[in-house]
């Protein structure tokens, strides 16, 4: 009878630091702790599944035992009773122990019992706890005074995905180890030197797509191969990949992304349909996608990628050089929203076509810096004056733009086009949102009517009753208006109004202009509206202008 098939993830387990693969940093410092006699009496390993906590743990169990070894030693013979059995998992002088099945403080008390005893036959008795986060709060305090001054014969080793869990009293009397994600240049090169082993032809193409697939986990890169092997026999190629594990290929990975950067809607939202038909797992093609545009954003930093070869990385610049920093930003932030939505969402093609096709429209978005650079180059903050003649244009931009306008101009005199308008709304909006949560949903309902002067006007659908009296309160109003001031520098002004309002002052791609610029306001009306004693002090107590003059109609 044949002996038990062994799955390639044990069968080609590190049995030595030199074979550790990605964790040179660990592999180093533990080797020189050992070659110095300064062994620590716990450690902890933190990293994602698959990276070599386990195996480094039983890699310094075996060289701190080794038997033939006259003391700890960095390179462990393999071959003596107690490094077989610690690879083997028997030793009882090496306790394994799940924490996530032995979390209480009754498994602790029992531990704290055996390490009081000599280890049997092994220079040092180990205890390693595998999900050592998995603990209870009183089996972490039950394990504190023993972690804390334990046995000289007796060493700690831990491992974790989450450290976030394990309390600071613990984290404190250990030394911690971060293991990185294995970049897929390494996991290829560890899967061909598998594949040959196995006597199995991988294409290279097949091999980088598996490494892409397992995330940066070892584990799981050699668990996708054994299945492939199942599958395929002793020949993979990279569709047998794709397939399997629902892949896009990087060419339509690619295609998708420049759909993305040259606005290519249609053809955006028909790969998608097509990757979606195949069976391909969209969750994954979105952190493809980010991926992408992550390097992207690494490339316009001056930096490189170091995970990507130099066929992707020609491929990449070729892409950062029709794209800008801020949209690459604003492209990462808009998938990841994206990302998180899909995680739970019943329905993931549907989030993903939103995302893309937001980050298509990030083409029309101006910057906020643009958008003030441009304002205060249309209005220089010293060519208004409180206290200015009402009558001399120059000195008071709004009511230029009204002469004009009645007088048949067809451009206001101060006047932002709208996208500069869309882009100052945006951020006001954010801003408020933060201050006030409730005025975010709110102004969502609002669109900017115009931008002129000094005076941003803001317009709610009459349906929207309720939303804009809520954005004009008093309250409300002034922290609208302290955070526009914030974010322009400039001494900006705010009005909240229906967007079917006839009263609408002149703005810059509003259409509010044309009924500004209508005949019922008459030039010689407005000229004795300005002299007037009264009105001339209302303005100044209230720091207004006389923007329009309606006279009622005739009954």
């Amino acid at each position: 009878m044949s002996s038990a098939y062994q799955v390639l993830a044990r069968k080609y387990r590190p049995q030595q630091f030199a074979e550790v693969v990605g964790q040179p940093h660990i592999v180093r410092t533990l080797g020189n702790a050992i070659a110095r006699q300064r062994i620590a009496h716990a450690y902890l390993f933190v990293g994602p599944r698959g990276t070599g906590k386990t195996t480094l743990a039983r890699i310094f169990a075996k060289a701190l035992n080794c038997a033939k070894a006259k003391a700890p030693t960095a390179e462990p013979c393999g071959a003596c009773d107690n490094c077989a059995e610690i690879a083997a998992g028997s030793s009882l002088d090496v306790l394994e122990i799940d924490g996530a099945s032995n979390n209480g403080v009754e498994q602790v008390r029992e531990l704290r019992e055996t390490v009081r005893y000599a280890p049997g036959k092994a220079r040092f008795k180990i205890i390693y706890i595998d999900e050592v986060h998995m603990l209870s709060v009183p089996a972490f305090n039950a394990l504190l005074k023993t972690l804390e001054e334990p046995p000289p014969h007796v060493k700690f080793l831990f491992a974790t995905t989450d450290p976030q869990k394990i309390p600071l009293t613990i984290l404190s009397r250990c030394q911690r180890f971060d293991l990185r994600r294995i970049p897929s240049d390494l996991i290829v090169k560890h899967l061909r030197g598998i594949a040959k082993a196995e006597k199995v032809e991988v294409s290279d193409d097949a091999l980088l797509a598996i490494a892409r697939g397992a995330n940066g986990g070892m584990r799981d890169a050699q668990s996708a191969l054994d299945q492939l092997i199942a599958f395929c026999g002793n020949k993979i190629e990279e569709r047998d990949v794709l397939t399997i594990f629902g892949l896009a290929p990087r060419e339509q990975v690619k295609n998708l992304a420049r759909s993305l950067l040259d606005a290519r809607r249609a053809e955006a939202i028909a790969t998608i349909a097509s990757l979606a038909e195949e069976g391909r797992d969209l969750a994954r093609l979105l952190d493809e996608l980010l991926d992408r545009f992550r390097a992207l954003l690494i490339l316009l930093t001056g930096a490189s990628p170091s995970e990507l070869t130099e066929e992707e990385l020609a491929d990449l610049r070729e892409e950062a050089a029709r794209l800008q920093r801020g949209r690459a930003l604003r492209i990462l932030e808009i998938l990841s929203a994206a990302q998180n939505q899909m995680r739970h969402a019943l329905s993931k093609r549907i989030h993903l076509e939103i995302a893309l096709l937001t980050a298509i429209e990030t083409q029309n978005e101006i910057a906020l810096e643009e958008v003030i650079a441009r304002l205060r180059g249309a209005v220089p903050p010293s060519s208004r004056s409180a206290h200015a003649a009402p009558a001399t244009p120059s000195s008071d931009p709004p009511v230029a733009a009204l002469r004009e306008a009645a007088s048949g101009a067809s451009e206001p005199a101060i006047a932002a086009p709208l996208p500069e308008m869309t882009a100052l709304w945006t951020e006001l909006r954010e801003a408020a949102g933060r201050s006030v949560p409730m005025l975010k949903s709110a102004l969502a309902q609002a669109r900017p009517l115009s931008l002129s002067g000094d005076t941003l006007v803001v317009g709610f659908d009459r349906t929207m009753e309720f939303e804009k009296d809520l954005a004009d309160t008093p309250k409300n109003r002034e922290t609208l208006v302290a955070r526009l001031r914030e974010i322009t520098r400039r001494p900006f002004n705010l009005r909240i109004v229906f967007a079917d309002d006839p009263d609408l002052p002149v703005g810059g791609g509003s259409g509010a202009s044309k009924k500004a610029a209508s005949s019922e306001t008459q030039p010689e009306a407005k000229e004795t509206f300005d002299h007037d004693p009264h009105i001339r002090k209302a303005l100044d107590l209230f720091k207004g202008e006389v923007v329009k003059v309606k006279r009622p109609a005739a009954k």
